[in-house]
């Protein structure tokens, strides 16, 4: 696992511009190679008829594919095909549409600017907070059930709570960073994950001591480090207006009610009131860093609800920092490629 040598809120390495125009589709398990020509929209990023063009997005949409290429009608069409009829639950159809739409947006946007256009940008994104269960596993990768079927081959699977993809993390993040170059759209999809992990540490029994809140923290640390990642590398890719792409997302982040819920009647909105109140109190300029420790400042406040012994504490905390540093170096690694 990588470490970050850069500050939380500038990636590490500069990301190289893809100077190809002709993409290498592999599809199916055979892994055949297709060519296609990946049209570019003037900034540098393949435009919605590229995307449209790619087999596996075509296979995707279906019958639902749109007859021009124009990028709303394409995010509408992606976001039909890949909806649940309940909230996070979803068929193996819909699943599987979902693997093959990111798997295609990854094979778009790695040889373009890294970015979608911005049409698309937040249909991409209501459609991948649907899946916020599956791709929070996929992030923190530590489920060896999301890791064993990640390959373009590997099918959904099934289970009481509906079905499940997977992708390699590389995919995930590529296609976050793909949509957040609109701060709405990296805060919509931060919170659909950050709502998850909280869930994860309110769901901990009261009694639970040694391992369990040791690996739901771990678990959720990678998440917040991958993301954090994200931020960072999207900000650093807008220049000069990196400050200004933070401040629509804090502002948002920030939005709404400021009250802290009692722990005792809400202990996920105690848990979220807890770290938005320290990010609110926080100076702006340093509030990117605290994307990355989140995690840490969730399972501090879980573990003095609890009366957690000090040591473990200690020891849990430390371990969390360290999958969070390591997640977001990796993260900025990768998206830095």
């Amino acid at each position: 696992m990588s470490d970050a040598s850069a500050s939380p809120d500038r990636p590490a390495r500069t990301r190289r511009t893809a100077l190809l125009v002709v993409s290498c589709l592999v599809a199916g398990a055979t892994a055949a190679g297709l060519w296609l020509l990946i049209p570019r929209s003037d900034n540098g990023s393949p435009d919605c008829a590229g995307l449209m063009e790619q087999q596996r997005m075509r296979t995707a949409l279906g019958a639902a594919a749109p007859e021009g290429d124009d990028c709303a009608e394409l995010g509408a069409a992606i976001v039909r095909v890949t909806k649940g009829s309940e909230a996070g639950r979803h068929t193996p159809k819909q699943a599987r549409a979902m693997k093959n739409v990111l798997l295609a947006v990854g094979t778009g946007t790695g040889r373009g600017d890294g970015t979608v256009p911005e049409g698309l940008r937040r249909h991409l994104g209501e459609a991948m907070e649907g899946y916020a269960h599956d791709l929070y596993e996929i992030l923190h990768g530590l489920n060896p059930a999301y890791v064993n079927t990640a390959a373009p081959a590997k099918s959904p699977w099934q289970d009481d709570s509906g079905a499940h993809f997977s992708v390699p993390s590389a995919t995930a993040l590529t296609a976050m960073s793909a949509a957040s170059g609109d701060p709405a759209v990296y805060t919509s999809l931060r919170t659909s994950l950050d709502d998850e992990g909280v869930q994860r540490f309110a769901s901990l029994p009261d009694s639970a001591t040694g391992e369990a809140p040791s690996a739901v923290a771990a678990s959720d640390a990678r998440v917040t480090g991958a993301l954090a990642g994200v931020a960072a590398h999207v900000a650093e890719s807008r220049g000069k207006d990196s400050d200004a792409w933070y401040r629509d997302v804090f502002t948002a982040l920030l939005k709404g009610n400021v009250r802290t819920p009692a722990a005792e009647t809400d202990l996920a909105g105690h848990l979220t009131g807890t770290w938005k109140a320290q990010l609110r109190s926080t100076a702006p300029e340093d509030r990117p860093g605290l994307l990355r420790e989140r995690s840490g400042t969730l399972f501090s406040r879980w573990a003095d609800l609890r009366a957690l012994p000090a040591a473990e504490q200690d020891s849990t905390l430390l371990n969390c920092r360290n999958n969070a540093r390591g997640a977001y170096g990796d993260a900025v690694e990768e998206l830095g490629g």
